[in-house]
């Protein structure tokens, strides 16, 4: 019989002689614990105007946004995080504001979509990462519009659908929160 191998994982200790199952599930939380080192809150703010959202992961952008731009804070997102980096499964969350609107922008993971607007919107860039298929622990991020309104939120948002948004479909997986 081989040596006994102690395994820590979320579920607690377990014991086992196999040395090779033994290494998976230390690897699978090692994986689980770096993507949560990257996780950030997802930050929301009203446009000046009150008609569009702005998403941020960087507390000091939030704070330019308000100080320079008159934006507000709003706490529709409160429980929504990203990563501020590639985790492995994660794609990139780009932010886009329209050239002819003022402070309007949309929250975008298709590249596809990104070129097609490329007329009409100036990519800012990445705001985070999500994952791009479900896993265990994790809720879907929908983009939901009205007119030039676009949000970010969880799945399944009454108030939204009520205030007359519709979702335009999955953005990718979080961590529930």
């Amino acid at each position: 019989m081989g040596s006994l191998v102690v395994v820590a994982a979320a579920a607690g200790a377990v014991l086992t002689t196999n040395v090779a199952v033994a290494a998976e599930p230390a690897t699978a939380v090692a994986v689980s614990a770096r993507s949560l080192d990257h996780q950030k809150p997802l930050l929301e703010l009203a446009t000046a105007d009150s008609k569009g959202s702005f998403y941020t992961l960087d507390p000091a952008e939030a704070d330019r946004a308000q100080r320079e731009h008159g934006f507000t804070p709003k706490y529709d997102s409160t429980g929504i995080t990203m990563f501020d980096e590639q985790v492995d499964g994660s794609i990139p969350v780009y932010r886009l504001r329209q050239k002819d609107a003022f402070q309007t922008y949309l929250l975008s993971v298709s590249e596809d979509e990104i070129d097609g607007l490329g007329d009409r919107f100036v990519n800012e860039g990445v705001v985070g990462y999500v994952w791009s298929g479900e896993r265990d622990g994790a809720m879907a991020l929908v983009r939901y519009s009205k007119d030039s309104d676009w949000r970010v939120a969880r799945e399944g948002r009454l108030d939204l659908k009520l205030a007359g948004f519709t979702a335009d479909g999955v953005m990718g997986y979080v961590p529930e929160g």
